[in-house]
């Protein structure tokens, strides 16, 4: 019972994250480089107490390179592109797009890594293509604050390569984990490139960095970083009293959730409509069946 709390609990909090990272881009409270830089701040700081708490341990050189790849694979490309879709497509649109991220990983797995997809995975990653299909189609709108044009193939380019990015990094952590490095370590170390580079874009854009983070007081701002870092923390707390695959496939549920706080609390920022909803099922059923694949092997 208690790896199925943690696994849900650190997927309603990502969910959280998405949800006021939205408004926080749609109200204007912080430029993207700000809250890019907030929310890879708190994720690094959550790593160095990761860390200091399980104290040291050997680390593999080939590891940590790998995940230092990976780190700047995702977050740093991956989360770049995901709030820029976010800030151009609204984070209902986004969102399904970019956690279809799982068939990269199973693709590149199964390439490079010999493992066998099978049927069941196939069906998966044609289902979740589907559900991608829709929620970028866009058709009737069934709430939306102000009409916008249709998509065009340049701005869903974003959360596409934001995707692969993120598939990419999961498949090279997994490579980096079994080479030998914690994951504590594997957390610090994918997170630094992101902070670096976002650190060097806030000072470049703002050079009077501090006064540009006076937005630090906008409560979607810091409560986006806060549930990231709390996510985070239950994600590693579920891995470490269950096998990985009972707790990843439970992150299917973060689009679910990501459309029902947006329901909810910032409806008419966000668009909805049948096919933003049914395809968001239709990715979440489509990573469900990836997932199944998986443990079932």
């Amino acid at each position: 019972m208690l790896p199925l709390i943690l696994g849900v609990g650190s997927a309603f909090f990502f969910a959280v994250q998405i949800a006021l990272t939205g408004a926080a881009v749609r109200g204007q409270h912080a430029r993207i480089e700000i809250i890019l830089w907030v929310q890879t701040t708190f994720v690094l700081l959550t790593a160095l107490v990761w860390v200091a708490v399980e104290g040291s341990a050997a680390m593999s050189i080939q590891g940590a390179a790998v995940l230092l790849a990976a780190g700047i694979v995702a977050p740093l490309i991956a989360r770049t592109l995901f709030v820029k879709s976010i800030a151009r497509l609204g984070s209902n649109i986004a969102t399904p797009i970019v956690l279809s991220s799982p068939i990269v990983t199973v693709l590149l797995a199964s390439t490079l890594l010999s493992e066998h997809l099978g049927g069941v995975g196939w069906t998966g990653v044609v289902v979740t293509l589907l559900g991608g299909l829709l929620v970028a189609a866009r058709p009737k709108i069934i709430s939306q604050a102000t009409p916008k044009p249709l998509v065009s193939p340049v701005l869903l380019a974003l959360p596409v390569v934001s995707a692969i990015a993120s598939g990419t990094s999961l498949f090279l952590r997994k490579v980096g984990l079994n080479m030998g490095v914690s994951p504590a370590f594997a957390a610090l170390i994918t997170s630094i490139p992101a902070w670096l580079v976002y650190s060097g874009w806030l000072v470049v854009r703002s050079p009077n960095a501090l006064g540009a983070l006076q937005n630090l007081s906008s409560p979607a701002l810091l409560g986006s970083g806060v549930a990231g870092s709390i996510g985070i923390v239950l994600w590693y707390m579920g891995i470490n009293v269950a096998p990985l695959s009972q707790i990843a496939p439970l992150g299917a549920l973060v689009p679910i959730f990501a459309l029902s706080l947006n329901f909810l609390f910032y409806r008419s920022g966000e668009t909805f409509s049948m096919g933003v909803v049914c395809g968001t099922l239709l990715s979440v059923i489509g990573v469900g069946l990836i997932a199944y694949n998986s443990v079932s092997q």
